[in-house]
């Protein structure tokens, strides 16, 4: 990884790592004092540095352990986020880099290297071996979470950690609506005591039972996860070849996508029944991607291809309504509201504005009602209703054609107001696109869902990789005209080594969806038993043969590019569109 400007040679930093797949260094209990007083140690750790930290736990030393984290150095997550693993490591130039993923559920054999903060190791990266700048570490270091009741503290050598997972939940859950100080501190080879700028770990309520639906281009399908899961599982779809632009109704009981090899768009349940297709009415020869959304009862479907809009019966596949715009006020990315009295829009070729249609008791439609318009080169997409109705997300790109070049996140009242830049999420964030919500645990508040390339720290993934996030909204803050939005934090069941172009998130359903049995304590295969026979997974290895990341696909998305090729009219990143901007 590239050195990080501005900071001084030979510093170190700490990493906040959601599933990096560091193997986990045993540890053993050192004291245990009151409740929530304990002390672990890990074999690694040299005797004399050990004593030293312990017996000097007031001395802080110089601030030479730089702590990559937004400013102020603050995150905030909910109570049932999976663990997390902490890691500090140097470059090769003996300057700081950082990574963010998801402590694993077992001890895996790869190590990985230091990536994207806040976001997770970069794809691709050589693993299994230490940066070469390592030497810049000390010998011996102490990770501490406390606050005015728990004070938990982990001894290592290592240049990873995690406190053990019931520890984390326990310390989640019992700091929901407080704050928890993270700390890390060093003595180095000479006895000297260095130390990181504090984490403000701020937890909020867990967020209501729910899934994640995400769609991976590279893993060519639709994955389902909890937040508190480190890895996602493949949602069996019955349909040809890859399904992707989906979404999910209000109540988390139907699904919807569109299929790659067909003008067709495809409903089931999520319960696991085969889908249902729905077929374009005169549908031309290349349609296009179609993009749907379900009415808040699930009864119907607005579905957009070819800059037309059509209404579905979702039970039956019949054509309600079918609605021919002009060529300027073609529209696309549609969302109906929950209270089913309108659905937004994009309006023009590449998504132009953004508008509503109100949607009237007998089903009739409005004319298209303006909500932003666009001007220059500016370009709005994929507007999102937020659960209570009130507020609208979308993104905007700037470029000729809208590629995205420089593309941000904005938030608006449904029925019309100023849009308010959601500039908080993150430093540099490049390509923020695909915004969704989910609820959050107390009113008030949701979290904002999206897909996006990230560089925080001075590297990117992989040319055209996009990885998710999500971020806490405060809506009273919005309601008062100022920035909602809080530094976003990497989705941990994700991949690394995969490509996302968007989730949804959706109340959970009591249902149990078959796929293979990996190592994670959940009854993955549905046959009342645990982890039998379990899978470890991996990062996916092209041309292996073998079913690395246990979603029972063999070298899936090896085919597929981050980035799609111009003029070859192929699908090379395999999103379901040819040659789409932006291409190399």
């Amino acid at each position: 990884m590239s050195a990080m400007t501005g900071f001084r040679a030979g510093l170190v930093a700490l990493a906040l790592c959601l599933g990096c797949g560091v193997r986990p260094v045993e540890l053993l209990p050192l004291q245990s004092g009151a409740v929530g007083s304990d002390e672990l140690v890990a074999g690694d750790v040299p005797p004399e540095a050990l004593v030293r930290l312990r017996s000097q736990r007031s001395e802080r030393g110089e601030e030479q352990l730089v702590l990559i984290s937004p400013e102020p150095p603050e995150l905030v997550v909910p109570a049932d986020l999976a663990p997390i693993q902490f890691e500090w490591r140097s470059d090769s130039k003996g300057k700081p880099a950082m990574g963010m993923a998801a402590a694993p559920p077992e001890p895996q054999p790869k190590a990985a290297p230091p990536v994207d903060p806040m976001a997770g190791p970069k794809a691709g990266a050589e693993k299994g071996k230490a940066p070469k700048g390592d030497k810049a570490l000390p010998i011996a270091f102490e990770l501490r979470a406390h606050s005015d009741r728990v004070d938990l503290r982990l001894y290592t050598a290592s240049n990873a950690a995690a406190f053990p997972p019931e520890r984390w939940r326990e310390l989640l859950r019992e700091h929901s609506g407080e704050t928890l100080h993270i700390e890390l501190r060093g003595v180095d080879r000479d006895s000297r005591i260095v130390h990181a700028k504090t984490l403000e770990l701020r937890v909020r309520a867990a967020m209501p039972a729910g899934i994640f639906y995400s769609f991976s281009s590279t893993g060519q399908g639709i994955t389902v996860a909890e937040l508190s899961d480190t890895h996602e599982r493949s949602l069996p779809v019955s349909a040809t070849g890859c399904v992707g632009c989906h979404a999910i109704s209000r109540d988390g009981k139907h699904m919807l996508a569109s299929s790659a090899t067909t003008n067709q768009l495809l409903r089931w349940s999520t319960r696991g029944d085969a889908p249902l297709a729905l077929d374009w009415p005169a549908a031309p020869r290349d349609l296009g991607y179609i993009q749907a959304t379900f009415d808040a009862t699930a009864a119907r479907i607005a579905a957009t291809a070819a800059g037309q809009l059509v209404i579905f019966d979702a039970d039956t596949g019949a054509v309600l309504q079918q609605i021919g715009m002009p060529l300027m006020a073609a529209v696309g990315a549609p969302d109906w509201s929950p209270d089913n009295r309108s659905i937004v829009v994009e309006v023009g070729a590449e998504g132009r504005s953004l508008a509503r249609l109100d949607v009237g008791l007998d089903g009739s439609l409005s004319e298209l009602m303006t909500l932003v318009e666009a001007s220059g080169d500016e370009h709005m997409r994929a507007p999102v209703y937020s659960p209570d109705g009130e507020w609208i997300a979308y993104e905007r790109r700037m470029g000729p054609s809208g590629e995205g070049k420089d593309s941000k996140l904005f938030l608006m009242r449904a029925r019309g107001g100023e849009p308010i830049e959601l500039r908080a999420l993150g430093m540099k964030m490049d390509s923020a696109s695909s915004p969704a919500f989910a609820p959050a645990g107390e009113p008030g508040r949701a979290y904002l869902l999206f897909s996006a390339r990230r560089a925080m720290g001075g590297e990117m993934p992989q040319e055209g990789q996009r990885q998710l996030f999500a971020a806490e909204l405060d809506l009273s803050l919005a309601a008062a005209g100022e920035d909602p939005s809080h530094t976003a934090f990497w989705l941990p069941f994700q991949q690394r080594s995969n490509s996302y172009l968007r989730t949804r998130w959706a109340p959970a359903v009591t249902a149990c969806h078959a796929s293979p049995e990996v190592c994670d304590g959940v009854d993955d295969n549905c046959n009342q038993l645990v982890d039998e026979g379990c899978c470890m997974p991996e990062a996916e290895q092209c041309g292996d043969g073998t079913d690395d990341d246990c979603d029972a696909l063999v070298d899936e998305g090896c085919d597929c590019a981050f980035q799609e090729i111009c003029g070859n009219q192929a699908d090379d990143d395999c999103d379901l569109r040819v040659d789409e901007k932006p291409c190399a």
